[in-house]
């Protein structure tokens, strides 16, 4: 993926006239999903593809891989819930804030809640 990310940055320096994009299919035998959106860019004029290619690389490189099967094992569970919940009128006060009324009391419920634990 690194190679066709490095040619897309390189058509778009030089100009597609002078370096057009590359086939940038088959950069990643691991995600069909990006091999099939780079494909659906084939039959577009140069412009076009140098900015999808750009725009799927982008995302692809910003959405993180799927981590490896044998990772490492999850954390143990937290503990159970031993708080007691607030109060119905509490709880529709919240989210009253929450839904955007009375926001700049958020810190202030916060802090009162935390103090009554």
């Amino acid at each position: 993926m690194e190679r066709a990310w490095e040619e897309a940055v390189r058509s778009a320096l030089l100009g597609t006239e002078r370096q057009p994009p590359g086939d940038a299919i088959g950069v990643a035998p691991d995600a069909p999903a990006l091999d099939r959106a780079l494909a659906a860019l084939a039959d577009r004029s140069p412009e076009a593809r140098l900015l999808g290619t750009a725009g799927v690389l982008s995302v692809y490189r910003r959405a993180g891989r799927v981590p490896p099967r044998d990772a490492s094992p999850l954390p143990e569970p937290a503990p159970e819930e031993t708080s007691p919940r607030v109060s119905p009128g509490a709880a529709h006060i919240l989210a009253s804030i929450l839904e955007g009324a009375w926001t700049t009391l958020l810190p202030e419920w916060l802090e009162l809640a935390a103090a009554r634990g």
